[in-house]
């Protein structure tokens, strides 16, 4: 990032950055926003660095269209592309709030009917899915709206993991809340409740303003709602919900899922923009904000671009072999393809009753097939709980390509 930070003029200049502060706030290029941090009217220079990012953006999610539309491999992928996907997202969002979750505990919730009791995880798998899905957009205009919308994702999970974590306010907490590092605070929640469904509001119309590009309004709400914090608890995995969920209306819903990725991958970037747009003598200036956003989207979006060319060269590679291979009938050739599509995929779904249910193959002719293919080396099994989950031997298949 060539965009030096407030913070920074703050220590880098003789005037402890006054001079640029005026030039910046008051340049043609900036845009002003109806809220204040730290008491701070809110800007944002529009300049050529943020410009470049977000072509750089689009052309790589432009790049990753392509790839699904010309590759008839992805089509065979496609289903199971997008689950791995939403997988792995909700997993590190998770991991980012040092929540524990696992791919098979995830993957089991993907098109679950709802669960007569509770269930972790069950309403903020749905919600995601909801970025999968043809549904139409459902914009969030209110404090209230994010409310239901918290209700519905993310609530019994905080309250099941800390009772104290339940929600007190009207819509919102009631008591003041601190971000803590370790034992030090690093910043507190706006308060009282007032100023909390005040300042979301006012976050909420900056997000749905249409004036400003999308990606922006995405990345200065999401720095809105973290200075905010209107929950006790969940507030960074309903945020980065919220961001892909608007994402997806300008970026493919693969690159809209891969937000939390890059932020996890890129975690003390991720929170280096907080800490330094909410420090006091930044004066508001969202700019190194947005910048950083945007950089890490990018590079999330670039590293699953490749990853996608790279799953799709291996899986015809592999397809290839197999089909041609003259040793095995057409039901073995099925379950091969199957278990090497969930493998290149990272996913659980192995057992025998997974692939019976997928595949509609008997489960007497599967145990038939699968033994067979055990036999020829092609196919290896492991036992995980109480059953076997089955893999193919890539090295095997490379052998007789």
């Amino acid at each position: 990032m060539l965009y030096e930070s407030m913070m920074k003029k703050h220590y880098t200049t003789d005037d402890n950055g006054k001079s640029i502060y005026t030039q910046r706030f008051n340049d043609l290029s900036t845009v002003h926003f109806d809220f204040k941090i730290n008491d701070n009217p809110a800007f944002l220079v529009m300049n050529n660095e943020m410009l470049t990012l977000l072509e750089h953006i689009y052309i790589l999610n432009n790049k990753i269209i392509n790839t699904s539309l010309k590759s008839h491999v992805y089509n065979s992928m496609e289903m199971w592309m997008g689950k791995s996907t939403l997988i792995e997202e909700i997993m590190r969002s998770n991991e980012i709030e040092g929540v524990v979750s696992t791919r098979k505990e995830i993957g089991d919730l993907i098109d679950k009917d709802k669960p007569k009791k509770y269930q972790r995880l069950y309403g903020i798998v749905q919600k995601y899915q909801k970025i999968l899905s043809d549904d139409p957009f459902e914009p969030i205009i209110s404090s209230q709206d994010l409310r239901v919308l918290y209700d519905q994702s993310m609530r019994k999970d905080v309250v099941a993991s800390d009772p104290h974590n339940e929600l007190d306010g009207d819509i919102f907490r009631k008591e003041q809340v601190e971000v803590l590092s370790g034992s030090s605070s690093i910043h507190k929640g706006l308060y009282p409740e007032s100023k909390i469904v005040d300042a979301m509001d006012r976050a909420l119309n900056i997000l749905n303003e249409k004036q400003y590009p999308l990606l922006i309004r995405v990345a200065v709400f999401h720095y809105l709602f973290g200075y905010i914090h209107p929950f006790y608890d969940g507030n960074g995995r309903m945020n980065r919900y919220v961001s892909s969920y608007y994402l997806k209306e300008a970026l493919s819903p693969s690159s809209a899922l891969q937000l939390s990725v890059a932020c996890k991958n890129n975690q003390k970037k991720y929170y280096e923009g907080f800490k330094v747009t909410n420090d006091v003598r930044n004066r508001g200036d969202l700019t190194y904000f947005v910048l950083n956003f945007l950089e890490i989207l990018e590079y999330g979006i670039k590293e699953f671009s490749e990853s996608l060319k790279n799953k799709c060269e291996g899986y015809k590679h592999y397809v290839d072999t197999i089909n041609n291979n003259s040793h095995i009938d057409d039901k073995e050739k099925i379950i091969l393809r199957y278990l090497t599509t969930m493998q290149l995929l990272d996913l659980e779904y192995t057992t025998r009753s997974y692939m019976e249910n997928n595949l509609y193959i008997s489960n007497k002719t599967l145990i038939t097939k699968l033994k067979k293919l055990e036999q020829l080396g092609y196919v290896e099994r492991d036992k995980k709980g109480r059953s076997f989950h089955y893999n193919v031997n890539l090295d095997v298949l490379d052998g007789l390509a």
